[in-house]
């Protein structure tokens, strides 16, 4: 049983800001799994990481 989903975004920009937006989009873009997932019990997670100009 999965119990848990995470999501890696590489390149989410240099400061915290930029991170807390970029995970909101995704967020907002993948806000039907991430409502079926909540609904399931199944933690949901975006990590942003990574330097834009590393990409």
């Amino acid at each position: 049983m999965v119990k848990e989903i995470r999501i890696y975004i590489e390149g989410g920009g240099d400061d915290r800001d930029t991170k807390k937006k970029i995970r909101q989009g995704f967020n907002g873009f993948l806000k039907n799994l991430v409502y079926i997932a909540r609904n399931k019990r199944i933690k949901w997670d975006i990590i942003v990481c990574g330097f834009r100009e590393d990409v």
